[in-house]
């Protein structure tokens, strides 16, 4: 609530904490003396909120990526992170 003016904020009905989310295979070079070099990959998981990542985690194949994204979500949406808050303070509603 604004102290000034006494007026809040309230979200839209349709309001969600993310409006965007990226899935990305991430190649690296792995060098090794003992098992020998090779190409390794991962996958790069990014919650955005108006085009900022706000959360991200990784992990060693698109499938899992995938089946974790759900728990993800959850987690991160109870509470609403703090970043999205501050984000939305200066942004437009509109998704």
């Amino acid at each position: 609530m604004n102290k000034d003016t006494g007026l809040y904020h309230r979200r839209l009905r349709d309001w969600e904490p993310f409006d965007e989310i990226t899935m990305r295979v991430v190649p690296r070079y792995k060098t090794s003396g003992l098992s020998g070099d090779e190409w390794r990959q991962h996958v790069e998981v990014q919650f955005k909120h108006k085009g900022e990542v706000v959360h991200s985690f990784g992990a060693s194949k698109m499938e899992s990526a995938l089946m974790l994204m759900g728990s993800h979500l959850m987690q991160e949406t109870c509470p609403i992170p703090q970043r999205v808050i501050e984000i939305e303070r200066g942004m437009c509603d509109q998704p």
